[in-house]
């Protein structure tokens, strides 16, 4: 065995690392993932949309718009008051 650098690391050590550095520049997220037939069979269909932050200017038009756009879906919106520690309000239809 070598004896180590002045970090502590062996010469097999920072081969090994190296090693792994090339083969995570070379890895394809798309490619390279493996397939998962049981996932893909299934259909994913959303029955309520968690909404953070649903006091703000952004997510509350966020909100307004989904709830218009995806009538079946059950809106949740999350907000932290100044008054109150968490506010939780559900629209549904």
């Amino acid at each position: 065995m070598a004896s180590p650098d002045q970090l502590g690391y062996t010469p097999e050590k920072r081969a090994a690392v190296a090693k792994g550095v090339e083969q995570a520049k070379r890895y394809n997220v798309y490619g390279d993932f493996p397939p998962l037939p049981d996932l893909i069979a299934h259909k994913y269909t959303p029955t309520s949309i968690l909404v953070t932050g649903a006091a703000g200017f952004i997510a509350s038009h966020v909100s307004i718009r989904l709830a218009r756009l995806i009538p079946s879906i059950e809106l949740l919106g999350l907000t932290r008051c100044p008054t109150a520690l968490m506010s939780v309000t559900s629209w549904s239809r």
